[in-house]
């Protein structure tokens, strides 16, 4: 999966980590391909994850600074994500990854990005202007 100018929110940050979420799709389209064995998708599902848990915990303390009212309605959307990933895992536990893992995760990851973030940006980007936000 290769970054798309439509996913960009135009938080710096928040853009940087997308990209990042994308770099791990990639490597499971690579390990499909591959057909890694189930140790090497089972630690890249950890190594994504810890990151998105990370990227997830970043946006919402950005969101609390803001104030954004939509914060409890994402923080629900993140964790419906991380289900899904984590559903995606289960399915992926035997030894030889499905083949639409990669595309499972694109559409979770992609549908998030183009929807519950883009909303927070725009709200984000009316109260401070582009420029202001890293």
């Amino acid at each position: 999966m290769e970054w798309k100018t439509e996913y960009a929110t135009g938080i710096r940050n928040i853009d940087a980590h997308h990209r990042k979420l994308m770099e791990f799709i990639a490597l499971f389209e690579n390990a499909v391909q591959h057909n890694a064995p189930g140790n090497e998708v089972r630690a890249l599902f950890q190594r994504t994850k810890t990151f998105l848990q990370f990227h997830f915990d970043v946006e919402e303390a950005l969101m609390r600074l803001v104030p954004y009212p939509g914060l409890d309605a994402h923080r629900t959307e993140h964790q419906q994500v991380l289900s899904q990933i984590e559903q995606l895992e289960q399915r992926a536990a035997g030894d030889i990854a499905p083949n639409d893992l990669a595309a499972s995760m694109q559409a979770c990851l992609a549908d998030h990005i183009a929807a519950g973030d883009r909303l927070f940006a725009q709200y984000a980007h009316r109260l401070y202007g582009q420029a202001s936000l890293p």
